[in-house]
C-alpha cells in the first residue's frame, strides 16, 4: 500500500499473464493477488480486455478455468 510518500508502482499485465493467473497457480496468480490486494496500481486497457475475454472464450482455454468456477 502506498505511504509515507513512497509512490505506488504501476503495473501492465499482458493477456498471457491474465489468463496464466485465472488458469495456473503459478507467479501470474501471485502477481493477480497483489493487485487485488492494491500492493501496486493495475493498469489495463479496453484493447488488452478486449483480447483477454476473446481469448477466455477459446475452448482450449475455457477447460482450464470452467474447471475452477
Amino acid at each position: 500500500m502506498e505511504g509515507k510518500g513512497v509512490p505506488m508502482h504501476k503495473v501492465v499485465f499482458d493477456v498471457n499473464v491474465l489468463v496464466s493467473a485465472l488458469i495456473t497457480r503459478g507467479k501470474p496468480r501471485e502477481l493477480w493477488l497483489k493487485a487485488v490486494r492494491k500492493e501496486f496500481i493495475l493498469i489495463t486497457s479496453r484493447e488488452v480486455f478486449s483480447e483477454f475475454v476473446e481469448v477466455l472464450r477459446r475452448n482450449k482455454i475455457q477447460r482450464y478455468y470452467k474447471s475452477v468456477m
